[in-house]
Protein backbone atom coordinates (compact mmCIF):
# COMPACT_ATOMS: atom_id res chain seq x y z
CA UNK A 1 0.00 0.00 0.00
CA UNK A 2 2.81 2.31 0.84
CA UNK A 3 4.25 2.09 -2.69
CA UNK A 4 0.87 2.92 -4.25
CA UNK A 5 0.34 5.77 -2.29
CA UNK A 6 3.29 7.26 -2.32
CA UNK A 7 2.76 7.00 -6.58
CA UNK A 8 0.85 10.02 -6.27
CA UNK A 9 3.07 12.17 -4.53
CA UNK A 10 5.66 11.11 -7.08
CA UNK A 11 3.78 12.47 -10.09
CA UNK A 12 5.97 15.25 -12.31
CA UNK A 13 3.73 17.83 -12.45
CA UNK A 14 4.47 21.20 -12.63
CA UNK A 15 1.04 23.04 -11.91
CA UNK A 16 -0.48 23.44 -8.12
CA UNK A 17 -0.92 19.85 -6.81
CA UNK A 18 -3.25 19.31 -3.42
CA UNK A 19 -3.19 15.50 -2.80
CA UNK A 20 -6.31 14.31 -0.34
CA UNK A 21 -7.02 10.94 1.38
CA UNK A 22 -10.26 10.04 2.71
CA UNK A 23 -10.86 7.80 5.50
CA UNK A 24 -14.44 6.97 6.92
CA UNK A 25 -12.70 5.72 10.38
CA UNK A 26 -10.09 7.01 12.43
CA UNK A 27 -8.61 3.82 12.94
CA UNK A 28 -8.17 2.98 9.73
CA UNK A 29 -4.13 1.55 9.34
CA UNK A 30 -4.01 3.31 6.53
CA UNK A 31 -3.93 6.30 8.26
CA UNK A 32 -0.70 5.82 9.90
CA UNK A 33 0.83 5.52 6.32
CA UNK A 34 -0.40 7.77 4.69
CA UNK A 35 1.16 10.40 7.64
CA UNK A 36 4.63 8.75 7.52
CA UNK A 37 4.51 9.69 3.53
CA UNK A 38 2.87 13.09 3.99
CA UNK A 39 5.72 13.96 6.47
CA UNK A 40 8.39 12.77 3.95
CA UNK A 41 6.90 15.24 1.26
CA UNK A 42 6.70 18.21 3.28
CA UNK A 43 6.27 20.85 0.20
CA UNK A 44 3.11 18.81 -1.04
CA UNK A 45 0.04 20.18 0.21
CA UNK A 46 -1.66 16.96 1.70
CA UNK A 47 -3.54 16.01 4.67
CA UNK A 48 -6.35 13.59 5.62
CA UNK A 49 -9.83 13.73 5.88
CA UNK A 50 -11.40 11.23 7.82
CA UNK A 51 -15.64 11.17 8.90
CA UNK A 52 -17.90 9.08 8.04
CA UNK A 53 -20.86 11.53 4.83
CA UNK A 54 -24.08 9.34 4.26
CA UNK A 55 -25.13 10.90 0.80
CA UNK A 56 -26.27 7.39 -1.06
CA UNK A 57 -25.61 4.16 -1.40
CA UNK A 58 -22.28 4.09 -2.38
CA UNK A 59 -19.91 3.83 0.02
CA UNK A 60 -17.02 5.38 -2.28
CA UNK A 61 -18.99 8.80 -3.60
CA UNK A 62 -19.97 8.19 0.73
CA UNK A 63 -16.18 8.84 1.20
CA UNK A 64 -15.05 10.94 -1.48
CA UNK A 65 -17.55 13.44 -0.82
CA UNK A 66 -15.46 15.49 1.87
CA UNK A 67 -12.64 15.68 -0.53
CA UNK A 68 -14.93 16.89 -3.11
CA UNK A 69 -15.65 19.64 -0.60
CA UNK A 70 -12.57 20.66 0.66
CA UNK A 71 -10.67 20.32 -2.77
CA UNK A 72 -8.87 24.10 -3.73
CA UNK A 73 -8.83 23.65 -6.90
CA UNK A 74 -10.95 23.25 -10.15
CA UNK A 75 -9.45 19.38 -11.76
CA UNK A 76 -10.07 16.78 -9.49
CA UNK A 77 -7.88 13.02 -10.22
CA UNK A 78 -9.50 10.15 -8.19
CA UNK A 79 -7.19 7.08 -7.60
CA UNK A 80 -7.99 4.25 -4.94
CA UNK A 81 -5.45 3.26 -2.36
CA UNK A 82 -3.97 0.16 -4.19
CA UNK A 83 -3.12 1.63 -7.57
CA UNK A 84 0.13 2.72 -8.62
CA UNK A 85 0.53 5.80 -11.19
CA UNK A 86 3.07 6.46 -13.07
CA UNK A 87 5.11 9.79 -12.18
CA UNK A 88 3.93 11.18 -15.76
CA UNK A 89 0.12 10.10 -15.32
CA UNK A 90 -1.14 13.08 -14.14
CA UNK A 91 0.38 15.57 -16.22
CA UNK A 92 -0.21 13.82 -19.21
CA UNK A 93 -3.97 13.41 -18.29
CA UNK A 94 -4.46 17.16 -17.24
CA UNK A 95 -2.95 18.18 -20.75
CA UNK A 96 -5.15 15.79 -22.32
CA UNK A 97 -8.38 17.13 -20.57
CA UNK A 98 -7.18 20.99 -21.33
CA UNK A 99 -6.13 20.40 -25.07
CA UNK A 100 -10.16 19.21 -25.83
CA UNK A 101 -12.62 21.36 -24.82
CA UNK A 102 -15.09 18.66 -25.91
CA UNK A 103 -13.38 16.27 -22.62
CA UNK A 104 -14.64 16.43 -19.09
CA UNK A 105 -13.70 13.09 -17.52
CA UNK A 106 -10.44 11.16 -18.44
CA UNK A 107 -10.78 7.10 -17.11
CA UNK A 108 -7.37 5.27 -17.18
CA UNK A 109 -7.82 1.44 -17.42
CA UNK A 110 -6.07 0.42 -14.02
CA UNK A 111 -3.84 -2.98 -14.71
CA UNK A 112 -3.29 -4.68 -11.63
CA UNK A 113 -0.33 -6.56 -10.27
CA UNK A 114 0.28 -10.06 -8.55
CA UNK A 115 -1.95 -9.70 -5.60
CA UNK A 116 -0.59 -10.41 -2.22
CA UNK A 117 -3.65 -11.28 -0.16
CA UNK A 118 -7.00 -13.37 -0.84
CA UNK A 119 -8.41 -9.92 -0.38
CA UNK A 120 -6.22 -8.20 -2.46
CA UNK A 121 -6.97 -11.00 -5.36
CA UNK A 122 -11.11 -10.47 -5.30
CA UNK A 123 -10.76 -6.62 -5.35
CA UNK A 124 -8.53 -6.98 -8.83
CA UNK A 125 -11.30 -9.50 -10.27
Amino acid sequence: MQRTLESSFCQEYPGPLEILFAAEDPDDPAIEVINEIIGRYAKINARVLVGKDNVGINPKVNNMLKAFDQAQHDLLWICDSNVYTDPGTLRRSVDLLLDNKRLGVIHHVVFSEAPATFAAMLDNA
